[in-house]
């Protein structure tokens, strides 16, 4: 006689078509996984990415804030590009307003420095290669130059030469090469420094046109 096999009824397992079936999908999702991270990646490193951005935000900052601080100090202003360049405010009777500096800039500023009588401070913007420097002298002394890849476009709301804008419009834009659709930042800027000339705190003495 013949024995017989035991049953595989109770048996379990995959058979070969469920294990091909398996091994597709699995491929399928590597694949797919493959794809998102590679298009993620690029997303990141791309031009207009948020690391770009977040450090044209931070150019655009750094600009803003001495943008203010050199506008809310400000006696006389001028803008050489402008249609009506100026110099506006108390600088307009100087044979030399913004120490001859200003030819040729963007946006000029100038104020009495406060510890020197008769002196004034200048702060003068100059774009050159889609950046934005800012140079500064003291008195008659150059205090140094600080870059920053922006554009400043500065405007003064309608005014004769003489006269005092009441607010400076200026728009900040980035102009990093990585970046697609570059951030700006527009403000409204305006100078405090509109009545008498300040008295020098050291000496107690008028500071009197620069």
């Amino acid at each position: 006689m013949t024995p017989r096999r035991g049953s595989r009824a109770g048996e379990r397992g995959f058979t070969l078509v469920e294990v091909l079936v398996c091994l597709a999908l699995l491929a399928i999702i590597g694949t797919v996984i493959g794809v998102v991270f590679t298009v993620g990646m690029r997303a990141i490193l791309a031009p207009g990415a948020s690391k770009d951005r977040l450090a044209a935000a931070s150019d655009a900052i750094g600009v803003q804030q001495l943008l203010a601080t050199d506008v809310h100090r400000a006696t006389c202003i001028g803008l050489p590009s402008a249609a009506s360049p100026g110099p506006f405010g108390r600088c307009a009777t100087e044979v030399s307003p913004f120490q001859g500096q200003c030819s040729g800039s963007e946006l000029c500023l100038e104020w009495p420095d406060l510890t020197t009588a008769g002196q004034c401070d200048v702060a003068i913007y100059t774009l050159g290669a889609q950046q934005v420097s800012r140079a500064a002298w003291l008195g008659g002394t150059s205090a140094g130059t600080i870059s920053y890849p922006v554009v400043v476009t500065p405007s003064v709301p309608s005014a004769p030469p003489g006269s005092w804008p009441v607010e400076l419009e200026v728009t900040v834009t980035s102009t990093g090469a990585q970046l697609a659709n570059p951030p700006s930042v527009s403000l409204d800027l305006q100078p405090l420094a509109t009545v008498a000339w300040p008295t020098d705190p050291v000496t107690d003495a008028s500071t009197g046109p620069c």
